[in-house]
Protein backbone atom coordinates (compact mmCIF):
# COMPACT_ATOMS: atom_id res chain seq x y z
CA UNK A 1 0.00 0.00 0.00
CA UNK A 2 2.96 2.54 0.41
CA UNK A 3 4.21 1.75 -2.40
CA UNK A 4 1.08 2.64 -4.38
CA UNK A 5 0.66 5.52 -2.09
CA UNK A 6 3.91 6.94 -3.59
CA UNK A 7 2.87 6.20 -7.19
CA UNK A 8 0.19 8.37 -7.32
CA UNK A 9 2.09 11.42 -5.33
CA UNK A 10 5.16 11.21 -7.38
CA UNK A 11 5.97 14.96 -7.97
CA UNK A 12 5.59 15.44 -12.11
CA UNK A 13 9.44 15.06 -14.12
CA UNK A 14 8.65 17.78 -16.71
CA UNK A 15 10.78 20.51 -16.68
CA UNK A 16 8.20 23.24 -16.96
CA UNK A 17 6.37 22.15 -14.05
CA UNK A 18 9.47 21.33 -12.06
CA UNK A 19 9.98 24.91 -12.09
CA UNK A 20 7.20 26.29 -12.33
CA UNK A 21 6.01 24.49 -8.84
CA UNK A 22 9.52 24.17 -7.75
CA UNK A 23 7.94 23.98 -3.84
CA UNK A 24 4.52 22.31 -4.24
CA UNK A 25 3.52 19.17 -2.31
CA UNK A 26 1.82 16.66 -5.06
CA UNK A 27 -1.18 15.24 -3.79
CA UNK A 28 -3.54 12.25 -5.56
CA UNK A 29 -2.57 11.66 -9.34
CA UNK A 30 -1.54 15.58 -9.80
CA UNK A 31 1.91 14.72 -11.20
CA UNK A 32 1.15 12.15 -13.82
CA UNK A 33 -2.03 15.06 -15.07
CA UNK A 34 0.84 17.58 -14.88
CA UNK A 35 2.89 15.04 -17.03
CA UNK A 36 0.49 13.84 -19.11
CA UNK A 37 -0.32 17.17 -20.22
CA UNK A 38 3.45 18.36 -20.99
CA UNK A 39 4.09 14.86 -22.66
CA UNK A 40 0.86 14.78 -24.74
CA UNK A 41 1.57 18.61 -25.79
CA UNK A 42 5.10 17.52 -27.14
CA UNK A 43 3.79 14.74 -28.92
CA UNK A 44 0.97 17.39 -30.46
CA UNK A 45 3.98 19.61 -31.71
CA UNK A 46 6.56 17.31 -33.16
CA UNK A 47 4.16 15.59 -35.09
CA UNK A 48 2.75 19.23 -36.89
CA UNK A 49 6.83 19.94 -36.94
CA UNK A 50 6.42 16.17 -38.98
CA UNK A 51 3.41 16.05 -40.90
CA UNK A 52 1.48 19.36 -40.10
CA UNK A 53 2.20 20.16 -44.29
CA UNK A 54 -0.53 17.27 -44.98
CA UNK A 55 -3.07 18.96 -42.90
CA UNK A 56 -3.85 22.35 -44.23
CA UNK A 57 -6.62 24.72 -42.71
CA UNK A 58 -9.54 25.85 -44.78
CA UNK A 59 -10.50 29.26 -45.93
CA UNK A 60 -14.24 30.27 -44.67
CA UNK A 61 -16.63 31.43 -46.73
CA UNK A 62 -17.18 35.44 -46.29
CA UNK A 63 -20.24 34.84 -44.08
CA UNK A 64 -17.89 32.54 -41.58
CA UNK A 65 -15.77 35.65 -41.56
CA UNK A 66 -13.33 34.45 -44.66
CA UNK A 67 -10.19 33.48 -41.97
CA UNK A 68 -8.49 30.28 -42.14
CA UNK A 69 -9.73 27.76 -39.65
CA UNK A 70 -8.70 24.24 -38.66
CA UNK A 71 -10.52 21.05 -39.98
CA UNK A 72 -12.03 18.76 -37.82
CA UNK A 73 -12.93 16.19 -40.15
CA UNK A 74 -12.89 14.92 -43.74
CA UNK A 75 -15.99 13.45 -45.08
CA UNK A 76 -15.89 11.11 -47.53
CA UNK A 77 -18.25 9.00 -49.44
CA UNK A 78 -17.68 5.72 -51.38
CA UNK A 79 -18.04 5.68 -55.19
CA UNK A 80 -18.66 2.74 -57.69
CA UNK A 81 -19.30 3.33 -61.54
CA UNK A 82 -22.86 2.74 -62.33
CA UNK A 83 -23.77 -0.42 -64.58
CA UNK A 84 -26.07 1.61 -67.06
CA UNK A 85 -24.15 1.93 -70.48
CA UNK A 86 -25.87 4.76 -71.22
CA UNK A 87 -24.67 6.52 -68.29
CA UNK A 88 -21.44 5.39 -66.66
CA UNK A 89 -21.23 7.80 -63.68
CA UNK A 90 -19.58 7.57 -60.47
CA UNK A 91 -22.41 7.27 -58.48
CA UNK A 92 -22.02 7.97 -54.44
CA UNK A 93 -22.75 5.21 -51.67
CA UNK A 94 -24.21 6.97 -49.10
CA UNK A 95 -26.72 5.79 -46.33
CA UNK A 96 -27.73 9.46 -45.28
CA UNK A 97 -26.65 12.61 -46.83
CA UNK A 98 -27.20 14.48 -43.63
CA UNK A 99 -23.95 16.13 -41.63
CA UNK A 100 -25.90 17.71 -38.75
CA UNK A 101 -29.76 16.87 -37.78
CA UNK A 102 -29.62 19.00 -34.42
CA UNK A 103 -32.82 21.08 -34.30
CA UNK A 104 -32.33 24.55 -35.93
CA UNK A 105 -29.03 23.47 -37.26
CA UNK A 106 -29.92 21.03 -39.35
CA UNK A 107 -27.02 20.37 -42.30
CA UNK A 108 -27.18 18.36 -45.17
CA UNK A 109 -24.98 17.48 -48.08
CA UNK A 110 -26.10 18.03 -51.80
CA UNK A 111 -25.15 16.23 -55.02
CA UNK A 112 -25.09 18.57 -57.82
CA UNK A 113 -25.11 17.01 -60.90
CA UNK A 114 -23.80 18.12 -64.42
CA UNK A 115 -26.37 16.00 -66.85
CA UNK A 116 -23.97 16.57 -69.71
CA UNK A 117 -20.53 15.26 -68.14
CA UNK A 118 -22.67 12.89 -65.71
CA UNK A 119 -20.23 14.23 -63.08
CA UNK A 120 -21.56 15.33 -59.77
CA UNK A 121 -19.96 17.23 -56.99
CA UNK A 122 -21.61 18.41 -53.17
CA UNK A 123 -22.21 21.70 -52.05
CA UNK A 124 -23.07 21.75 -48.35
CA UNK A 125 -27.07 23.27 -47.88
CA UNK A 126 -28.65 24.09 -43.91
CA UNK A 127 -32.34 24.05 -43.19
CA UNK A 128 -34.31 20.55 -43.50
CA UNK A 129 -34.44 18.74 -46.67
CA UNK A 130 -31.70 15.80 -47.30
CA UNK A 131 -32.41 13.65 -49.82
CA UNK A 132 -32.55 10.02 -48.54
CA UNK A 133 -29.56 8.33 -49.19
CA UNK A 134 -28.67 5.77 -52.15
CA UNK A 135 -27.63 2.55 -50.09
CA UNK A 136 -29.68 0.16 -48.55
CA UNK A 137 -28.98 -4.04 -47.63
CA UNK A 138 -30.48 -4.27 -50.92
CA UNK A 139 -27.99 -2.47 -52.83
CA UNK A 140 -27.67 1.18 -54.52
CA UNK A 141 -29.29 3.59 -56.48
CA UNK A 142 -27.53 5.91 -59.31
CA UNK A 143 -28.60 9.04 -58.44
CA UNK A 144 -27.61 10.07 -61.85
CA UNK A 145 -29.98 7.85 -64.04
CA UNK A 146 -31.83 6.22 -61.15
CA UNK A 147 -31.41 2.96 -61.98
CA UNK A 148 -31.27 0.24 -59.20
CA UNK A 149 -27.82 -1.26 -58.79
CA UNK A 150 -27.63 -4.74 -56.68
CA UNK A 151 -25.10 -5.55 -54.02
CA UNK A 152 -23.55 -7.97 -56.14
CA UNK A 153 -22.24 -5.18 -58.32
CA UNK A 154 -21.43 -3.00 -55.52
CA UNK A 155 -18.78 -5.83 -54.03
CA UNK A 156 -17.68 -6.81 -58.00
CA UNK A 157 -16.46 -3.27 -58.39
CA UNK A 158 -15.07 -3.31 -54.70
CA UNK A 159 -13.17 -6.55 -55.64
CA UNK A 160 -11.94 -5.38 -58.66
CA UNK A 161 -9.76 -2.37 -57.13
CA UNK A 162 -12.52 0.18 -58.71
CA UNK A 163 -13.94 1.47 -55.70
CA UNK A 164 -13.35 5.20 -55.02
CA UNK A 165 -14.29 7.63 -52.60
CA UNK A 166 -15.00 11.59 -53.15
CA UNK A 167 -14.86 14.55 -50.44
CA UNK A 168 -18.47 15.20 -49.92
CA UNK A 169 -17.74 17.63 -47.00
CA UNK A 170 -15.22 19.49 -44.50
CA UNK A 171 -15.65 20.26 -40.85
CA UNK A 172 -14.36 23.02 -39.37
CA UNK A 173 -13.56 24.72 -36.33
CA UNK A 174 -15.70 27.94 -35.63
CA UNK A 175 -16.20 30.53 -32.94
CA UNK A 176 -19.74 28.28 -31.97
CA UNK A 177 -19.07 25.76 -33.01
CA UNK A 178 -18.57 23.28 -35.87
CA UNK A 179 -18.94 24.30 -39.25
CA UNK A 180 -19.44 22.36 -42.23
CA UNK A 181 -18.23 23.75 -45.70
CA UNK A 182 -18.33 22.45 -49.38
CA UNK A 183 -15.28 20.40 -50.18
CA UNK A 184 -12.59 21.95 -51.83
CA UNK A 185 -10.42 20.42 -54.48
CA UNK A 186 -6.80 21.25 -52.74
CA UNK A 187 -7.86 18.91 -49.84
CA UNK A 188 -9.02 15.81 -51.86
CA UNK A 189 -6.13 16.57 -54.15
CA UNK A 190 -3.61 16.83 -51.16
CA UNK A 191 -5.28 13.14 -49.26
CA UNK A 192 -5.13 11.10 -52.75
CA UNK A 193 -1.55 12.35 -53.64
CA UNK A 194 0.20 11.87 -50.36
CA UNK A 195 1.57 8.09 -50.21
CA UNK A 196 2.95 6.12 -47.15
CA UNK A 197 6.50 5.32 -46.87
CA UNK A 198 5.59 2.03 -45.00
CA UNK A 199 3.85 -1.11 -45.69
CA UNK A 200 1.00 -2.69 -43.94
CA UNK A 201 0.17 -6.01 -45.55
CA UNK A 202 -1.91 -7.62 -43.08
CA UNK A 203 -5.41 -9.29 -43.40
CA UNK A 204 -8.45 -8.98 -42.40
CA UNK A 205 -10.40 -11.46 -41.29
CA UNK A 206 -13.05 -12.44 -44.04
CA UNK A 207 -14.63 -14.63 -41.06
CA UNK A 208 -18.45 -12.98 -41.97
CA UNK A 209 -19.87 -12.57 -38.62
CA UNK A 210 -17.40 -10.00 -37.56
CA UNK A 211 -15.33 -8.43 -41.23
CA UNK A 212 -17.56 -7.42 -44.50
CA UNK A 213 -14.73 -5.25 -45.81
CA UNK A 214 -13.28 -7.99 -47.74
CA UNK A 215 -16.54 -8.40 -49.50
CA UNK A 216 -16.27 -5.39 -50.73
CA UNK A 217 -12.11 -5.08 -51.96
CA UNK A 218 -10.91 -4.51 -48.23
CA UNK A 219 -8.80 -7.25 -47.91
CA UNK A 220 -5.49 -5.67 -45.65
CA UNK A 221 -5.83 -2.97 -42.64
CA UNK A 222 -4.14 -0.48 -44.64
CA UNK A 223 -6.95 -0.24 -46.88
CA UNK A 224 -9.50 1.10 -44.05
CA UNK A 225 -7.13 4.01 -44.08
CA UNK A 226 -6.26 6.58 -46.47
CA UNK A 227 -2.60 7.21 -46.85
CA UNK A 228 -2.75 10.44 -44.75
CA UNK A 229 -3.94 8.49 -42.14
CA UNK A 230 -1.66 5.53 -41.76
CA UNK A 231 1.00 8.74 -41.66
CA UNK A 232 -0.56 10.27 -38.99
CA UNK A 233 -0.80 7.08 -36.95
CA UNK A 234 2.30 5.74 -37.18
CA UNK A 235 4.05 8.92 -36.41
CA UNK A 236 2.19 9.00 -33.69
CA UNK A 237 3.02 5.60 -32.66
CA UNK A 238 6.73 6.38 -33.09
CA UNK A 239 6.02 9.64 -30.90
CA UNK A 240 4.90 7.32 -27.85
CA UNK A 241 8.48 5.25 -28.03
CA UNK A 242 10.26 8.80 -28.39
CA UNK A 243 8.28 10.38 -25.44
CA UNK A 244 9.58 7.48 -22.94
CA UNK A 245 13.35 8.60 -24.13
CA UNK A 246 12.43 12.23 -23.13
CA UNK A 247 10.63 11.35 -20.12
CA UNK A 248 13.82 9.14 -19.21
CA UNK A 249 15.94 12.51 -20.23
CA UNK A 250 14.21 14.85 -17.96
CA UNK A 251 13.88 12.63 -15.12
CA UNK A 252 17.81 11.46 -15.30
CA UNK A 253 18.65 14.78 -12.37
CA UNK A 254 15.88 14.12 -10.79
CA UNK A 255 15.53 10.70 -9.78
CA UNK A 256 17.19 9.20 -6.69
CA UNK A 257 18.83 5.49 -7.64
CA UNK A 258 17.41 3.99 -4.32
CA UNK A 259 14.88 1.24 -5.06
CA UNK A 260 12.26 2.79 -2.86
CA UNK A 261 11.86 6.29 -5.29
CA UNK A 262 12.91 3.88 -8.54
CA UNK A 263 10.44 1.96 -8.67
CA UNK A 264 7.20 4.19 -8.18
CA UNK A 265 8.85 6.55 -10.17
CA UNK A 266 9.06 4.06 -13.44
CA UNK A 267 5.55 2.75 -12.63
CA UNK A 268 4.32 6.68 -12.99
CA UNK A 269 6.17 6.69 -16.39
CA UNK A 270 4.80 3.25 -17.15
CA UNK A 271 1.00 5.23 -16.83
CA UNK A 272 2.25 8.35 -19.16
CA UNK A 273 3.20 5.94 -22.05
CA UNK A 274 0.27 3.91 -21.08
CA UNK A 275 -1.89 6.85 -21.78
CA UNK A 276 -0.54 7.87 -24.18
CA UNK A 277 -1.06 4.41 -26.39
CA UNK A 278 -4.61 4.57 -25.40
CA UNK A 279 -4.85 7.81 -26.95
CA UNK A 280 -3.31 6.66 -30.04
CA UNK A 281 -5.72 3.35 -30.23
CA UNK A 282 -8.09 5.73 -29.50
CA UNK A 283 -7.20 7.90 -32.65
CA UNK A 284 -7.45 4.24 -34.59
CA UNK A 285 -11.00 3.64 -34.04
CA UNK A 286 -12.12 7.18 -34.82
CA UNK A 287 -9.86 8.07 -37.77
CA UNK A 288 -10.68 5.78 -40.27
CA UNK A 289 -11.47 5.89 -43.84
CA UNK A 290 -14.69 3.19 -43.52
CA UNK A 291 -16.54 4.53 -40.72
CA UNK A 292 -19.89 6.52 -40.05
CA UNK A 293 -19.95 10.13 -39.18
CA UNK A 294 -20.71 10.23 -35.27
CA UNK A 295 -21.90 13.77 -34.35
CA UNK A 296 -20.71 13.22 -31.02
CA UNK A 297 -18.58 14.83 -27.86
CA UNK A 298 -16.39 11.22 -27.68
CA UNK A 299 -16.07 11.22 -31.80
CA UNK A 300 -14.52 14.47 -31.66
CA UNK A 301 -11.52 13.73 -29.18
CA UNK A 302 -10.94 11.42 -31.99
CA UNK A 303 -10.67 13.99 -34.54
CA UNK A 304 -7.42 15.06 -35.97
CA UNK A 305 -7.20 18.84 -34.51
CA UNK A 306 -7.44 17.55 -31.01
CA UNK A 307 -4.11 15.68 -31.05
CA UNK A 308 -2.35 18.20 -33.53
CA UNK A 309 -2.74 21.85 -34.98
CA UNK A 310 -3.78 21.68 -39.16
Amino acid sequence: MRAISILWQCAPVNPESCKKYLHKEWKNAEGLAEDVRYYGKWMRDEADKRIGHLYPKVQLPKEYGGSDATVIAWIWARTVICPNPACGARMPLLHSFALSTKKGRETWVEPVVDRVTKVLHFEVRHGVGAPVGTVNRLGAKCIVCGISVPVDHLRTEGQAGRMDAQLMAIVAEGKGGRLYLSPSKEHETITKEVKSDREFETELSTHPQYMAAPRYGLRRHRDLFTSRQLIALTTFSDLVGEAYAVVLADSNDKVTLSLDRLCPWFGIMSKLILLQMLVVTYKVQFNRYVKFWINSYWACLAQPSNLMPQ
